[in-house]
């Protein structure tokens, strides 16, 4: 089961988007032991969670998302109640706005309604990155969007978590990439801060349009689709990578510090 909840942050000052790594933590503190050593066995994370700047409400909303049953229980079902998160090591608290739950999805529903679904003939996909989103290759950060470790990141995620389809093919991935084309975007460089490690992303909007046969098409709909669960490349369980998936959103250029 797909699962997804944002707490509204009522206290506004001095926050970042850099402090989904301190969240992270507190996260692991709320769960029991034998889940986070679990976790630190496991290849990919079956969560993502970060903090973002919500510019139409005016407000630090903080997300978490999980890939599966046990994700859930152990990290957002604890949240559900709180009415502040304290985070003793930074002397720092959280007071909690509002919580809004989505209703959980099904993998089985979500392959139904973008992979099995033959009608849309929407070919355009607009993802916003809310925090900054960044790929490791060869040992360098790469800055700039790339479809290929786009499509890989979602991939790999779905595939790992999935009970529907297996989607690791490195044919389709190919053809993912031939058959999508960036055609508009909004993007800046930008900084993810972890203690004294920097890593180099980028963050903003842009549109995809698709091409090609209806099921790579269709295929394309459903990992993006997952995507606003899963989060897109590196160290998306510390804050990055953090998306939307819809209506590409401008950004005016007082409003840039959200990034």
């Amino acid at each position: 089961m797909l699962n997804e909840a944002k707490l509204t942050i009522a206290n506004q000052d001095d926050l970042h988007y850099n402090m989904g790594a301190v969240l992270h933590g507190y996260l692991m503190e709320q769960a029991e032991t034998d889940y986070v050593e679990k976790l630190h066995q496991s290849g990919l994370n079956p969560f993502s969670q970060s903090l973002y700047y919500d510019r139409f409400n005016q407000a630090w909303v903080w997300k978490i998302a999980t890939l599966n049953e046990e994700a859930y229980q152990q990290l957002i079902v604890p949240l559900l109640t709180k009415e502040q998160v304290k985070l003793d090591h930074h002397q720092k608290t959280l007071r909690i706005k509002n919580i809004e739950k989505k209703p959980a999805d099904s993998y089985e529903a979500l392959t139904r309604q973008f992979y099995l679904d033959d009608t849309n003939e929407d070919n355009n996909i607009f993802i916003n990155f809310l925090t900054p989103c960044s790929f490791k290759v060869k040992g360098q950060y790469l800055m700039m969007p790339s479809l290929f470790h786009i499509y890989q990141s979602l991939m790999l995620r779905f595939s790992a978590f999935s009970t529907t389809i297996d989607v690791t093919d490195q044919q389709v991935l190919e053809h993912l990439c031939d058959y999508t084309h960036i055609v508009d975007y909004r993007l800046q460089s930008s900084r993810f801060m972890m203690g004294k490690t920097t890593i180099k992303g980028f963050s903003g909007s842009m549109r995809l349009r698709l091409a090609g046969p209806q099921t790579l098409k269709n295929l394309a709909r459903l990992l993006f689709a997952f995507g606003s669960y899963s989060g897109i490349g590196i160290k998306t369980g510390l804050g990055m990578g953090a998306v939307t998936i819809g209506k590409l959103q401008r950004l005016k250029k007082e409003e840039s510090h959200a990034y």
